[in-house]
């Protein structure tokens, strides 16, 4: 069978304020804009290659890369008899549309759906979509390869298959849900399915490329309630982990790995027998990872090993400033806590990049300039200023009945963009926290200085001089629902 693989054409102005967005002459700036980038989607990777291996054809066909008019020229062109779409919440409106055209031109393509936002609104997806056949739920590799062994064999009953939502002639079907226990039983991602010079990272997440995603375990053994992460931890065999690494090194030329585990600290013991197996098959290549604040503190006795193997950057998710919201958030952690964490990783040589998030149901003005003030003053390589999004599995779900009592949506579904504005601050004030928290965080006279004094090479300036040219150029109007709308994209 043909099963082709894609992303909804987008373009970055819709996600990112303006100013962020804009092209320049810079390398990778001239496709994806001074901030944003993208990397090969790791989920589609891996589904690719458990259905090469049992024998299907597979494409795909990322929409970043594409107009509209030239993405739709290609689907209908594949000759597939699968089409899949990978949607995130921010995407699943033209998701909808797109799937819609599609159909009434391929009536017989069979059309599927997975990633975060089917894995969350599970039915409704197939409610709302009449076009789409069938929905995947969290893990699908397995359950791909089933799905396709039935569809090969002209069959449509799909009962006993777990993990997805599907028509059965008179209704929706909504089969169990079981997370993959054993991840070294997947293969290595298709890395042939894509060509990775195509593809670069957003600016402070890669040191050199080419750069993919890896996985070295899947879920999350924290509860914060603004976060759709599966509560089912599970982890690689460590040598299994570090044999994919030395093949993409070896075979693809790769450079940088952003390992994308939620925490990788999370088993401390076992992130340090990562870095000693990294070390000691010398691998050379620069990684950067994910880690809760207050479990980089109790591996403090292991950063430097983390820098030693090639670590040069730990993202931490602060969320918040502010001890109330940190609360509001059940995120478990003190701003005292987090600001020595920081610290730590810093001494330990290692860069930190630091996210929070404006606009939580019940955060007031004054609770995100704590958190901006926290910011300015904490050892702390980059902040992301993200905006709280509603996303379906959340505490906060966009389908939660109440929503409308703890505040409203404005429609727009970029995590750099203001999606949300709770009962307790106005639309102007959330504008002016993301506008402050740029000026006052890149803008410091001390913070330029000390960008300048750690670059390393002309990438490193490069870099750094996209930044400051793009967090300059904001504008209160770069975060304006009504501004932000205009710039999308219609289908």
């Amino acid at each position: 069978m043909k099963i082709v693989f894609t992303i909804a054409p987008y373009a970055w102005s819709e996600l990112y304020p303006g100013a962020q967005s804009k092209q320049c002459g810079f390398r990778m700036s001239k496709k994806f804009g001074l901030i944003p980038g993208s990397t090969a989607p790791l989920g589609i990777l891996y589904l690719s290659r458990m259905l090469k291996n049992a024998g299907h054809d597979v494409e795909f066909i990322d929409g970043v890369m594409y107009p509209p008019e030239e993405w739709f020229r290609k689907v209908l062109s594949s000759r597939a008899h699968v089409v899949g779409f990978h949607s995130v919440t921010f995407a699943w409106p033209r998701v909808k549309a797109l799937a819609r055209q599609v159909k009434e031109r391929l009536p017989d393509v069979f059309i599927v759906t997975g990633g975060p936002h089917p894995t969350h609104a599970g039915r409704r997806v197939l409610e709302e979509a009449p076009a789409i056949d069938m929905s995947f739920r969290g893990d699908s590799e397995k359950a791909i390869v089933d799905v396709c062994r039935v569809l090969s064999g002209g069959g449509r009953d799909f009962s006993g298959i777990d993990n997805i939502v599907w028509r059965n002639g008179t209704g929706i079907v909504e089969n169990p849900y079981t997370p993959i226990a054993d991840l070294d039983s997947l293969p290595f991602p298709d890395l042939g399915l894509v060509d990775l010079n195509l593809y670069s990272p957003s600016i402070g997440f890669y040191k050199a490329l080419p750069s993919i995603n890896v996985l070295t375990a899947r879920g999350c053994r924290s509860d914060c309630k603004f976060c759709i992460a599966n509560r089912t931890y599970r982890a690689r065999n460590v040598e299994n982990v570090v044999d994919e690494l030395a093949w993409a090194i070896r075979e693809y030329g790769v450079r940088n790995v952003i390992v994308y585990d939620e925490n990788l600290l999370a088993d401390k013991e076992r992130a340090g027998r990562l870095c000693e197996r990294i070390l000691a098959r010398r691998l050379n290549f620069f990684w950067c990872a994910n880690a809760r604040a207050d479990d980089i503190e109790k591996c403090r006795d292991i950063l430097g090993l983390l820098k030693k193997a090639g670590c040069w950057r730990l993202l931490v998710g602060i969320e918040s400033g502010c001890p109330r919201m940190l609360k509001l958030m059940n995120k478990e952690e003190t701003p005292e806590q987090i600001g020595r964490a920081l610290t730590l990783a810093r001494k330990a040589g290692i860069e930190t990049f630091g996210t929070t998030i404006f606009g939580y149901p019940g955060e007031t003005f004054e609770d995100g300039l704590k958190t901006i003030d926290f910011c300015c003053n904490a050892d702390l390589s980059y902040w992301s200023v993200l905006n709280f999004m509603p996303l379906p599995g959340s505490e906060f779900s966009i389908y939660r009945e109440d929503l409308r009592d703890h505040g409203r949506p404005t429609g727009l579904w970029g995590f750099k963009l203001p999606c949300f504005v709770p009962n307790s601050m106005t639309e102007e004030e959330l504008i002016r926290l993301n506008l402050l928290a740029y000026q006052r965080f890149y803008m410091r006279p001390s913070y330029v200085l000390r960008r300048l004094f750690e670059m390393r090479n002309v990438d490193d300036l490069k870099r750094n001089v996209r930044g400051f040219w793009a967090f300059s150029g904001s504008t209160a109007d770069d975060f304006k629902p009504s501004v932000c709308h205009a710039r999308t994209w219609r289908f």
